[in-house]
């Protein structure tokens, strides 16, 4: 569904894997958590 959407509405500008490259990253290697983050994940 997401791809369709890109190739529909997408302006063309990137390409698929320019938009998806920074999302696979994050869900290969994770990202940094900072101690205020920290802290407001534990509180909730």
């Amino acid at each position: 569904m997401e791809i369709y959407a890109f190739e529909k509405y997408g302006s063309g500008n990137l390409t698929l894997e320019e938009v998806m490259t920074p999302a696979i990253n994050l869900a290969q290697n994770g990202f940094y958590v900072t101690p205020t983050l920290l802290k407001d994940m534990k509180s909730v």
